[in-house]
């Protein structure tokens, strides 16, 4: 199920998720700012999976 929507969502997903990779070191600050720009420009579901896949593959997912 989960690749299927990787797959659905396409590059555009690819590209959200290493943002919120590349991101996640900055601190909450920069995630919250981040969150709320996602979900305002690309709806709650697509922002959240962007931001949960983002986050398991950041250094901070891997503690």
């Amino acid at each position: 199920m989960a690749d299927e929507l990787r797959r659905s969502a396409g590059p555009e997903h690819d590209e959200l998720v290493a943002l919120v990779a590349a991101t996640a070191p900055e601190g909450p600050a920069a995630l919250r700012s981040l969150w709320e720009r996602l979900e305002s420009e690309y709806g709650h579901d697509a922002a959240s999976r962007a931001w949960q896949e983002g986050l398991a593959s950041s250094d901070i997912g891997q503690t």
